[in-house]
């Protein structure tokens, strides 16, 4: 019982270093920005299209809802687009520690920024920018699995 306070303590003091370290402007300075994926009512992991192209072998899409219209998805597949398959070029994915984790908190957003901040413009600040997907359920004691994410589709309207 003792060990499960200590993890909820950790956890709670995790996400509001998430919530309250970033800014849009640290955002937009980022050269890797990382999602933070909680598996919330706002947030789901889907299996990829049937019908989608075999060859940059999706794995997983991870969808950010912030209402019934507006809504965001991240591809974790092996290959960002054609061309990075004709060259071999695979998407990251890495294990860090939850200590260099921290490091990076200015470039951490989850679904409490996009709401804040909006997606649209969410959306266009991180569009050019390297992605990692923080998924929660795979963060172990002391560390965690980064996986370099691509946008799926996306819809927003302007009166969010």
């Amino acid at each position: 019982m003792k060990n499960f306070k200590y993890k909820i303590t950790i956890i709670a003091l995790f996400l509001y270093h998430l919530e309250y370290a970033q800014t849009m402007e640290s955002i937009k300075s980022a050269d890797t920005v990382y999602i933070y994926f909680d598996h919330s009512d706002f947030q789901k992991a889907k299996n990829p299209n049937v019908n989608s192209d075999k060859l940059l072998e999706e794995i997983k899409i991870y969808e950010i809802r912030v209402d019934s219209i507006n809504f965001i998805n991240f591809s974790e597949r092996k290959y960002k687009d054609f061309d990075e398959y004709e060259r071999k070029n695979e998407l990251e994915r890495k294990i860090i520690s939850k200590k260099k984790l921290k490091q990076e908190k200015n470039a951490i957003i989850d679904i409490n920024f996009i709401k804040k901040y909006g997606l649209e413009e969410v959306y266009f600040a991180i569009y050019y920018k390297k992605i990692f997907l923080i998924d929660s359920k795979e963060i172990f004691k002391r560390k965690v699995i980064l996986k370099e994410v691509v946008f799926g589709l996306a819809s927003y309207s302007f009166e969010e």
